[in-house]
Formats: structure tokens, C-alpha cells, sequence
């Protein structure tokens, strides 16, 4: 479909949605009233999700969404009520509001951090929101909970989330995961929802995203709701801060691999913040990369500018955001081959609440992705790939007076994908398309009943990327049902469909990028089917049980064809797979302790071409456990510890001298042009030997006037494990991940 016929069909959309919202303006309120409103740090003006505002006299309340919004219904009217809010780290705060007959109230709330002199602990989990909250197999990871943690050189978001049961990671020197079975490919990572293709840096040892740029992130394992797609495994979904409305402000920190500053203050009716972080030396990385220097330059920057005017639209906040990142490796050797790649983002928003019970957004961003390869005059074919989105989407939610739910969305996106790769002749062949996806969701989140909460809702695909992805159903359904106050049953299950892939060998050990393409036309577009079950024990408000079990069948699992022999046979073939297991988990809040333990066993079994195999990402049994102490006087430490049962991998059996002919004629050749080529053994049947490590921080805040100073000491395997990572197949040398590593950081703000 053309882009002009989407976006006419878009603005419909978009202007039939807001017509609703200002027909509805006033006229839900019956016989009672209501009050909405917005949170914000009083310091910052930043909005604060996940706070809990509620009427204790009442009985009722509400929790914050990830934009700080929050609306309580069905409030008898004429009245002043006195309403609770609070916040993990910050002071609790009340006010009494008058609710007027019919009408909604609208107020504006300002929490107060907690001195960081004051000893204190910053929980991440409550017993009223863990009760509360519907979606399952969901977490909200607080940027307190990532920087507090032991850290490998620096506090990196993609790592934090392998502490996660039911999340494998890659190993140490990759940030890469992988979600109850799931390929790294099946992960959707949004930035202010613009995805990221690529949001790693230094051939996928850290993230692109700063954690000092993030106020909140949303992380689903599995059974996400219908207002996200695109995905087989998991959603990881990151709301970046608007800035300082109050005062200018700045901040810069230093570790042993990057420097790094942000800028952030007020403007007319709004506010910006501007961050930026550059590579200065990889000395460190060779600690990750088998003592090998590798010349890792990267860097990444991103912004946001915010607006809301009074008088000129008093219920709307308009956003500009943007985000670029960048990677080379150049041994500035023409015999070695040169690798670039990079991510952009430029999008904006417009949040409408008006003064009804409906929540209206509209979204547009620009995504693009380019990873090239470069032989030079190296052995190396070349390979460059880019990715080009063009989205605009619409998002509505309607309360009802019960408090029920009904929200919908329209998205529409054009993705322009190439991909070349030279053969063994030297010519280029373009394996990309271009495809327009137009998708309608729709979903009713039951809230009313005392003891059962609903959330059903579909994906609609009106058009695919890819030739089969078009008429595509993706129902989906979660349920929640507390028995009593200690004990809560919850089950979800759902339909995902993935049109855009990534074309890369999953058994490598580690990859420079990895392109994407959309399914081409003689495949159809891999789907999964989420089955999840569980149940959650709130034994007292500090200490918290959950217990989840899952199994996942994906079809039409889109592998790269091991039996290619010939420049016209395909390049991907359809296979399936399945995954299944437990995870139970263990929490403990209460100053000065935050404590986190969970165990996690699990099966991955994957089949293509007729070979069912074990993929290297299976873990068995995995235990993890951190926990944060609160020392007092800006003193803290923690720990983290890491155990997982061996991960799959294909023996080497042996090696033979294998002759290779470049010219026929040449009888020498036939003596001379012999090469070693290894001989594996049966995919994936050995297993290595058990993984863990054990890691320790020591923190420091200190206040000078209006100087503010974070000293971070962290000790990564502090018993020095030698965990295997592979055998170099040249030398048959032994690799282990990280040895002992001790790592310092120093951040001041102004």
C-alpha cells in the first residue's frame, strides 16, 4: 500500500478517536465524581510511575501508569476526601480534594525525594502492587534496582535484566538474552515505543542505553497484552525522563571504558534533557575479549524536549525525542576487515487526557539501522544491511466508572529492508524487501469484580509485511483471581506473530550485528502460542512469593539453511520449537535489606531440517540471588551471585587436511593447497560444565553544598571461577569468561 493511503487512513483514525474524546468530555460522571491527575518529583518536575494514590476513607485507590497518570472513579460527590500518595523514596504526602457532582477533578501531585543522608531503603516491590497489578509475567525495574547492583565496568540495562528469572544470558561478555526459549531476535526492545534493531555496543558486550536518561522500564516474559506485537518472547518497553522543569541541571561520570554527561532544564512551558556518552579507551575490554585488543570505538547520544501549554492546549503534553548510536571497529590494517554500524531514532507524541475518563496518544517516529562489513583486502565477504521504519500509530483508554477498561490502537508501518551479501564470485546479491503493516487493537481490561481481574484483547493484521502475514489473529487473554489476601491464581495465554528477522547463525559465539530482513515470500512468518500459569503468596507487605509455570510452541521458526549448496537454493528454511518450565521467586523488603531469590528450570528444544537439538541458550537450572544493604550515611553495599547448569555445545571430534584447488593446471597445488578443517560432532549433544560467579559492590554518596558525588567500587567474580566460554578452533585453547575484575565509577552532579 502506498504511504499517502496510509497516512490518510491514519489521520481518519486519529481524528475520529479525538472527535470521541471531546463529544465525551463531561458526560460520564453520573451521580458521582472523580479525580485524575499526575505525579511528579518536586525537585525535578519528573513524573513518577507506579505511585500509589488512594482515599483511605474509601478504601479505593489507584497506582500511576509509566507516564505518572492516574484516575480513581465512582467517588461520592460533594465532598473533600483526603487523598494518600506515595512513592518508593520519597516522603508520603496527603491533601484533601473537594469532588464536585458529575465533574472530574483534576490535580497536580508533588512527592519530596528522601535525603540520601537519611538511612533509608528504596523497595522495588509492594505487597498493594503486587496485588493489584494484572499482567503476568511482568516487572517493573526501577533504575535504583541497576545502578545499586554489582556492575561489570559500568551499570548497563540489558545486563540488569539477566538477573530476571526465565531470562538466559549469552554469557559475560555479552549483554544479549534470552527469554523462556526464545531467540535473541524474538526480544522487542522501545525506546519512548520506537523500536531499537540493534541496541547493543561493543560487539554486544554492553547496551546503547544510558540508564541516567530512563524513568521507568516495562518488562513482560511472556503473555504481554494486545497493545504490543512484532514479537515472539518478550517486550522490554523504556520511558526516558523529560527533563528539569525548576532549575538547569547537570551531571558527568567516568568508568574505566566511557565518559559520559547529561544536560537538563527548563524551557517556556516545558523542559529538555540532552545526554551523551563516548568510548575513551578499551584497555578493559580485553579483560572480556580473551586478553585480544580489539580498536571498540562507539558512542550514543540522545534528547528530549517537552511541551504543554496552559492556555493554549491545558490537557495535552507534546514530545520531540530522538536517539542515535554508533559503532566501529577499524584495525586500520587493510588485511583485516572494518565494521560499522549504527542506530537512529527521531520521534514525537502528543499525550490528550482532556476532562473525561479517556487517555488519547498519538506517536510518530523514524527508525533506521545500518551495519556494514568490510573485507579490505582481507578473506571476508562483504555484507551490509539496513532497516528503515516509518510509524505512526494511535492509542486510546477509556475508564469506565467501575473502573473497567476498554483501550484500542491503530498502527501503521512502512519498513524498507536490504540486505547484501557478496558470493564467493565477488558480486552482490540483495536479499531485502519493503512491506506495509497495518495492524488494529482492541482489548477490555475487567476490573470491577472484587477478586477477579480479566485483561482480553486481539491483534488484528489488516496487511503484513511479509506475503502470509496479512489476516493474521492475535488473541490474547489474562486472568487473575485472588483467593484470599495471601494467595492470588493468575494464567494467561495468547497468539504472537514475528514478521522481521534476523538472518544469523545462533550457535556463534559471538556476532559483530545481525541483520534483519522481512520473511521472505516462500516461508511464512514465524507465530508462537503462550501458555502461562501461576500463583503469587503475599506472606506479610515486605515479603512476597511468585511461582509461574509456561509452555511456549512456536511454528514456522525461520533457521538458516545448513544444506545451502547452491547459489539457488533458499537461504532459510521453517523448523519449529517449544519451551517449557518454572520459575519461583523470593523477595524481601524491608529496611535496610532488598533481597531477590529465584530459581529457574526450564527445556528448549528446537527442530529444522528434520534434527530436533537442544539450542545453546538451554539451561537447565538456573538460581539467582542479590541483595541490596543500606549502611547508612550515604553508605551501601551489595551482592549478587549466579549459578547455571551447563549450556549445550557441538564436541569437536577432530580436524583433516583439507585440499583446496585454485588453479587446476598447477600440479603443486595438489601438495601444497591443503588447509586443517574441523570436524564436529552431533549438534548441540555435550553439555559444559556448571556456571557461577559471585559479585560485589561498595557505593558512597556524598553531598558537597550543591555538588552531589557517587564513588562505586565493584569486584566482578570474586572468587575468580573459571567459567568456559570456548575452544578457540584454530588452537584448541580453553577460553573462560571473566576472571577476577575489579572496576571503579565516579559520577558528580550539579
Amino acid at each position: 500500500m502506498q504511504i499517502k493511503k496510509i497516512t490518510s487512513l491514519f489521520f481518519l483514525f486519529s481524528g475520529f478517536l479525538f472527535s470521541q474524546s471531546e463529544l465525551s468530555t463531561g458526560t460520564e460522571i453520573q451521580n458521582s465524581g472523580a479525580i485524575k491527575g499526575i505525579v511528579r518529583d518536586s525537585s525535578t518536575t519528573e513524573v513518577l510511575p507506579y505511585a500509589s494514590v488512594s482515599i483511605p476513607e474509601l478504601k479505593i485507590g489507584a497506582y500511576t501508569d509509566n507516564r505518572g497518570y492516574f484516575i480513581i472513579q465512582s467517588i461520592p460527590e460533594k465532598r473533600k476526601y483526603r487523598i494518600s500518595v506515595s512513592c518508593v523514596g520519597y516522603s508520603s504526602y496527603s491533601k484533601y480534594v473537594y469532588v464536585k457532582e458529575n465533574e472530574i477533578t483534576n490535580v497536580e501531585i508533588y512527592l519530596t525525594p528522601i535525603d540520601i543522608e537519611m538511612k533509608t531503603i528504596i523497595k522495588t516491590e509492594k505487597r498493594e502492587k503486587s496485588i493489584d497489578q494484572l499482567s503476568i509475567s511482568q516487572k517493573n525495574i526501577s533504575i535504583k534496582d541497576i545502578t545499586d547492583l554489582p556492575k561489570g565496568v559500568e551499570a548497563d540495562v540489558l545486563r540488569a535484566l539477566q538477573l530476571q528469572p526465565g531470562v538466559q544470558s549469552a554469557g559475560d561478555v555479552s549483554a544479549r538474552y534470552y527469554v523462556r526459549g526464545g531467540s535473541n531476535n524474538e526480544n522487542l526492545i522501545l525506546f519512548n515505543d520506537a523500536p531499537i534493531y540493534n541496541p547493543f555496543h561493543a560487539l554486544g558486550i554492553f547496551s546503547v542505553i544510558d540508564p541516567e536518561t530512563v524513568n521507568s522500564i516495562d518488562f513482560y516474559k511472556g503473555g504481554f497484552g494486545a497493545q504490543y506485537g512484532g514479537r515472539l518472547s518478550s517486550v522490554m518497553n523504556i520511558v526516558t525522563k523529560d527533563g528539569n522543569q525548576n532549575n538547569f541541571a547537570g551531571s558527568a561520570s567516568i568508568s574505566q571504558l566511557t565518559a559520559k554527561a547529561m544536560f537538563q532544564g527548563p524551557i517556556p512551558n516545558g523542559s529538555f534533557i540532552v545526554s551523551g556518552r563516548a568510548s575513551y579507551s578499551n584497555a578493559i575490554l580485553k579483560k572480556f575479549l580473551n586478553n585480544n585488543t580489539v580498536p571498540i570505538d562507539f558512542y550514543d547520544m540522545s534528547f528530549k524536549l517537552n511541551y504543554s501549554d496552559p492556555e493554549f492546549a491545558p490537557t495535552s503534553k507534546f514530545s520531540i525525542f530522538g536517539f542515535n548510536s554508533q559503532d566501529k571497529i577499524d584495525y586500520m590494517n587493510q588485511l583485516q576487515p572494518t565494521y560499522n554500524w549504527s542506530n537512529s531514532i527521531i520521534g514525537g507524541n502528543w499525550f490528550h487526557t482532556g476532562d473525561s475518563p479517556l487517555f488519547s496518544e498519538v506517536t510518530f517516529y523514524y527508525c533506521r539501522f545500518t551495519g556494514e562489513q568490510s573485507p579490505n583486502l582481507g578473506s571476508t565477504r562483504y555484507m551490509k544491511n539496513e532497516v528503515k521504519d516509518i510509524t505512526g500509530k494511535v492509542d486510546v483508554h477509556y475508564i469506565y466508572e467501575n473502573n473497567n477498561e476498554l483501550y484500542g490502537g491503530l498502527k501503521i508501518t512502512d519498513i524498507y529492508t536490504a540486505l547484501f551479501l557478496s558470493d564467493s564470485q565477488g558480486f552482490l546479491n540483495d536479499l531485502g524487501s519493503r512491506g506495509s503493516n497495518i495492524v488494529v487493537y482492541t482489548g477490555y481490561k475487567l476490573l470491577c469484580i472484587n477478586n477477579l481481574k480479566a485483561d482480553i484483547g486481539t491483534r488484528i493484521n489488516l496487511s503484513g509485511l511479509a506475503r502470509w502475514g496479512s489476516k493474521f489473529l492475535e488473541p490474547r487473554i489474562n486472568l487473575k483471581y485472588n483467593v484470599n489476601p495471601v494467595l492470588s491464581l493468575k494464567a494467561a495465554w495468547g497468539i504472537y506473530q514475528q514478521e522481521l528477522i534476523t538472518m544469523s547463525d545462533e550457535n556463534e559465539i559471538n556476532t559483530i550485528f545481525e541483520p534483519w530482513i522481512i520473511v521472505p515470500d516462500y516461508i511464512n512468518p514465524p507465530n508462537s502460542i503462550h501458555y502461562i500459569g501461576g500463583f503469587d503468596i503475599y506472606l506479610d507487605e515486605n515479603t512476597f512469593i511468585d511461582a509461574e509455570g509456561y509452555f511456549k510452541i512456536t511454528n514456522n521458526l525461520a533457521a538458516l539453511n545448513k544444506e545451502k549448496y547452491f547459489p539457488t537454493d533458499r537461504d532459510l528454511v521453517s523448523g519449529s520449537g517449544k519451551s517449557y518450565g518454572g520459575e519461583l521467586s523470593f523477595s524481601y523488603n524491608k529496611e535496610p535489606v532488598n533481597l531477590m531469590l529465584s530459581y529457574s528450570y526450564s527445556w528448549t528444544i528446537k527442530k529444522v531440517l528434520e534434527l530436533e537439538y537442544y539450542p545453546r541458550y538451554d539451561c537447565r537450572n538456573a538460581i539467582k540471588f542479590d541483595v541490596i544493604f543500606d549502611l547508612g550515611s550515604g553508605w551501601s553495599t551489595s551482592a549478587m551471585w549466579i549459578y547455571g547448569s551447563g549450556t549445550p555445545y557441538t564436541q569437536i571430534d577432530g580436524y583433516y587436511d583439507k585440499l583446496k584447488l585454485y588453479n587446476l593446471f598447477d600440479p603443486s597445488e595438489f601438495f601444497l593447497s591443503h588447509s586443517p578443517y574441523q570436524l564436529n560432532g552431533d549438534l548441540n549433544t555435550q553439555r559444559l560444565p556448571d556456571y557461577h560467579r559471585l559479585d560485589l559492590n561498595l557505593s558512597k554518596k556524598l553531598k558537597l553544598g550543591s555538588l552531589k558525588l557517587d564513588f562505586d567500587l565493584n569486584v566482578i567474580n570474586v572468587y575468580n571461577r573459571k567459567n568456559f566460554f570456548y575452544f578457540d578452533t584454530n588452537t584448541a585453547e580453553r577460553v573462560n569468561m571473566l576472571p577476577f575484575l575489579p572496576t571503579l565509577n565516579v559520577r558528580m552532579e550539579l
